[in-house]
């Protein structure tokens, strides 16, 4: 694999990795008072 290759790879995934965070710190903060303290993924307490 090239080096280009394999540098836009670790980037991307460096990106999503970060972006997902951020969703997931996001969602967590907006409901977080009507989200019990246990709940801790957030598409599965919607409910």
């Amino acid at each position: 694999m090239r080096t280009e290759a394999l540098l836009a790879l670790v980037v991307m995934v460096l990106v999503l990795t970060v972006a997902g965070a951020g969703m997931y710190a996001a969602a967590m903060v907006g409901p977080g008072a009507a989200t019990p303290g246990w709940c801790l993924t957030p598409v599965l307490c919607r409910g």
